[in-house]
């Protein structure tokens, strides 16, 4: 079957921004006088934030959880500590060109449209899946279940990138091939159809489907 569509995760691909993401909960817990580590949260950074809130609270709560969340969601972002892989904008704009672009992403639904824009890579993505648009997160398929239903393609018509081990086994839970993104806090396990190193490889490997 022909590849019709690519799909991405954000953070640790498109952005190099575990640690501005590790920076970024460092200064919402200290604002709200809880324990944190940076290597813990490191560790954890594939987790969704409403994860890592419970996770660091300890809290049961889910009203209390919630309340943090949604205070975290408006807390400043360090946007100066991100950074963007070399060629990945011109990986993505070469591959607009014959596939459609999406991405599955952790963050929540509010801030990925403005991220994608802020570091240039809205004009190339169509579909958006976040946070809230699935109740199960990676690694269960449901995610990508979810984006292949919004472009229109079939598993075997699709490839998923990401940096961690929840991204192959979603996207092999979900039939879809996967191609693990190596970076250094990458914690893969389990063998991905495809690896990389860098955007460069990416697109040899997906211009040869």
């Amino acid at each position: 079957m022909r590849l019709k569509a690519v799909i991405f995760d954000i953070d640790g691909v498109l952005l190099n921004s575990i640690k501005s993401n590790a920076v970024f909960f460092e200064r919402v817990f200290k604002h709200l006088g809880i324990r944190y580590s940076q290597k813990e949260y490191i560790d954890r950074n594939f987790w969704t934030m409403w994860n890592i809130i419970k996770y660091f609270t300890k809290e049961k709560s889910n009203s209390k959880i919630h309340k943090i969340w949604d205070f975290a969601r408006k807390f400043p972002y360090p946007h100066n500590k991100v950074t963007i892989p070399k060629d990945a904008k011109i990986a993505l704009k070469s591959l607009s060109k014959k596939y459609k672009l999406g991405v599955v992403t952790a963050r929540q639904k509010l801030g990925v449209g403005p991220v994608l824009k802020r570091y240039g890579y809205d004009k190339f993505i169509s579909t958006k899946v976040a946070f809230e648009d699935y109740k199960n997160p990676k690694p269960h398929p449901e995610p990508l279940l979810i984006a292949l239903k919004k472009m229109k393609v079939k598993a075997n018509e699709a490839i998923y990138v990401g940096d961690m081990e929840s991204d192959v086994l979603c996207a092999t839970a979900a039939g879809v091939k996967s191609v693990l993104y190596r970076n250094r806090y990458s914690n893969a396990k389990h063998t991905p159809d495809y690896e990389v190193r860098s955007f460069k490889q990416l697109l040899k490997i997906i211009n040869a489907e």
